[in-house]
């Protein structure tokens, strides 16, 4: 029986199992195996498979996924893909992956074992956790399963490109503003570019490469990458690693090594500051300058810091 709930004015609906006794109908636990008889929509290369009862639902993931696949294939280049299947599952204990044996077949579970939306059962927690994970089998793909080694920037720009694909999926803001800006500034198959050209300890160096530029003339938004620098910065102090964590500062100043290390003396991290703002200057020196302002969990009423960054051998290197 599907039972329809009103929940602050939005409809879901939910499947009940009744068994007929002696004296009447009883409400009783699920049986999956009354879930209705499996249905296959084949699309664009990716098969979709569902029981009657998720048709709904299986039906949106048919017409949402190949769609999502072609299009970040227009721009990664991925070549022949092998065969992707879509299982839909009645299993509640069930997390959205990837079968264990078939690293193409996506798990996914019914959303009506729980409740879900009467209007849009694919509603955009489903969507983003199936877009994540074919925007992650698609990067790796491209880049035959390169990992990057942590911290370079390799660590960074290789999800920030998944990111990017899924706010495309999905048409949400994932704040994945450099590789959105590279995309608009340079074509989408520059992202593709990016990923082919990605080494274990790739730089930001790469991105000139990809766009014939400079990187203080390329127009990119760096805010998100600031973002994640901070971040780097205050994990690396707090595990003590020293190498790494000076090499985030330009010490050919000395004003600039002394600072550092003296942060690192007194090991006190910052953490959740977010860049809201990144506008490029230049210095005394004439060197590039980008001036970064950063503020607790994007909090546009905290009080903003001010971090300056240099160019440096291609990198952007923190002064102050």
């Amino acid at each position: 029986v599907s039972v329809q709930e009103i929940i602050d004015g939005v409809p879901y609906t939910r499947v009940w199992f009744y068994w007929r006794y002696d004296d009447g109908w009883r409400h009783v636990p699920p049986d999956y195996t009354f879930w209705g008889e499996v249905t296959t929509e084949q699309r664009s290369g990716v098969t979709v498979r569902y029981r009657e009862v998720d048709a709904d639902f299986g039906q949106a993931l048919a017409a949402r996924v190949p769609d999502w696949i072609t299009s970040a294939c227009a721009a990664l280049s991925c070549g022949e893909l092998p065969p992707v299947s879509i299982e839909v599952i009645p299993d509640e204990n069930l997390l959205t992956s990837w079968a264990v044996n078939n690293p193409w077949l996506l798990q996914v579970p019914s959303p009506y074992t729980v409740r879900a939306r009467t209007d849009a059962p694919f509603d955009v927690n489903a969507q983003l956790a199936v877009s994540s994970l074919i925007a992650d089998r698609l990067v790796a793909l491209v880049t035959q399963d390169m990992q990057p080694n942590y911290p370079a920037d390799a660590y960074y720009l290789r999800p920030a490109v998944s990111s990017w694909l899924v706010g495309r999926f999905v048409a949400l803001n994932t704040n994945s503003f450099l590789i959105a800006s590279l995309a608009a500034n340079y074509g989408d198959a520059a992202v593709g570019r990016l990923l082919a050209a990605l080494r274990p300890d790739s730089s930001t160096v790469v991105l000139s490469e990809i766009t014939g530029m400079a990187l203080e003339q390329s127009n990119l938004d760096w805010r998100d990458f600031l973002t994640w620098r901070l971040a780097t910065e205050a994990d690396l102090l707090e595990r003590g690693d020293e190498t790494n964590f000076i090499a985030l500062y330009d010490t050919r100043d000395e004003n600039t090594r002394a600072l550092a290390y003296q942060r690192l003396s007194a090991r006190t991290p910052l953490r959740d500051l977010v860049v809201t703002a990144a506008v490029l200057e230049t210095g005394v020196d004439g060197l590039p300058l980008l001036r970064a302002q950063a503020a607790l969990n994007s909090d546009a009423s905290a009080v903003q810091q001010e971090v300056f960054f240099r160019l440096v051998d291609g990198s952007w290197r923190r002064i102050n």
